[in-house]
């Protein structure tokens, strides 16, 4: 019975298509576990009343899945008949020991779940529709000799003070100082910077840009997240300080941040509410405090809502799934598994639709509360 459930629960709608090997693995685990738990409180194998529906849950939500990936531009794995076929003999297997017409029920469930299946794979794939089409790269559309600049500086001995004045020396020398729109550039855990962004920013502002980046840690976000979170702030609040002391009149103050980089500069610009005119956060993290910015996240994107309330609450932001306590948390934990490999402009994977957040952010947002940036 608990096992039964359990498989269920592993194949209940989720944010993105899984590999073929997480959601095996995923209801291989469950299913065990909940085998173990029907042994200890001696329970009897699962009856045809459950093995059918059962069998039609898995295969109508795996054979979303396939329709999830037609949609994000993958290729289909075909789930729904193995999905129909692996539940009812695994799930009727459980019986085995017991005397009756065991293939009866097997036939019986088949039969069931391959009708409530047919009907829910096919309106899947409808669903699916056409696909998106492919990114554009964007190009700087400036005037003759406007060139971008960009300055970004390792992780190095210092303190962030100290490394954040080298950095604008550094920015200065290379003439950013001077460019209409100076962005602070909050990497991730690694010091990685998207350079998607840089490109789509470049475009936005005809190339009259500067960007400056100063790294924080050497590890991924995820550790970074756990370990270095601390550091993040403090070396983003110590930049964002030193670019607002040395900026021109004119010039206009920007953040960018995309995942962990969205949380620490948000955390920094609460610092230092005056030193920045506007923000872009991308794909922020759920405990992240956005206001004040403009925000681009993906409804599909698992790490802009993944937070332990899930476990009792749903997330502030639209996931397009139902919410339901503690499979929710789990399904969305899995989801963070292939969040970065997602296509682009699906999970935790953003492309070219930051162009329009650019754009929105640079007309929007510009300077509310600075004289000195008209």
């Amino acid at each position: 019975m608990i096992a039964a459930v359990l498989l269920a629960v592993s194949t209940f709608p989720s944010m993105l298509p899984r590999g073929v090997v997480t959601q095996l693995v995923e209801s291989a685990v469950l299913t065990g576990a909940g085998w173990r738990v029907d042994r200890w409180a001696g329970a009897r194998g699962p009856g045809p009343l459950l093995v059918a529906p059962v069998g039609a849950w898995v295969a109508v939500t795996l054979g979303m899945q396939d329709a999830q990936r037609l949609d994000t531009g993958l290729a289909s794995v075909g789930w729904a008949p193995l999905a129909v076929a692996g539940t009812a003999i695994v799930l009727a297997g459980r019986r085995g020991r017991e005397r009756g017409p065991a293939a009866t029920r097997v036939a019986v469930a088949l039969t069931a779940a391959l009708v409530v299946s047919a009907g829910g794979f096919a309106a899947g794939e409808a669903a699916a529709g056409g696909l998106p089409g492919g990114a554009v790269t964007p190009t700087a559309d400036g005037g003759p000799g406007v060139v971008p600049v960009h300055v970004a500086v390792p992780l190095g001995p210092g303190s962030p003070g100290e490394r954040a004045d080298a950095a604008v020396r550094a920015l200065r020398e290379a003439g950013g100082l001077a460019r209409r729109t100076v962005v602070v550039v909050v990497p991730t855990g690694s010091g990685w910077a998207d350079p998607i962004a840089l490109a789509t920013l470049e475009a936005a502002t005809g190339g009259d840009v500067a960007t400056v980046t100063l790294a924080y840690d050497d590890a991924p976000s995820w550790l970074s997240y756990l370990t270095a979170r601390d550091d993040a702030v403090a070396t983003t609040g110590a930049l964002l300080a030193a670019v607002g002391r040395t900026r021109v009149p004119g010039t206009r103050v920007l953040l960018y941040g995309q995942s962990l980089g969205a949380l620490a500069g948000a955390e920094a610009w609460a610092r230092h509410p005056a030193a920045a005119d506007g923000a872009l956060w991308v794909g922020p993290p759920a405990d992240t405090r956005t206001a004040g910015g403009t925000v681009l996240a993906h409804v599909s994107d698992p790490a802009v809502v993944w937070s332990p309330r899930l476990l009792v609450a749903p997330p502030d932001r639209p996931t397009g799934t139902p919410w339901v306590p503690l499979v929710s948390f789990l399904q969305t934990s899995v989801d963070l598994l292939g969040a970065v490999g997602a296509p682009a402009g699906h999970g935790h994977h953003y492309g070219a639709e930051q162009r329009p957040a650019w754009d929105l952010l640079l007309r929007t947002g510009s300077c509310p509360a600075t004289p000195r940036c008209p």
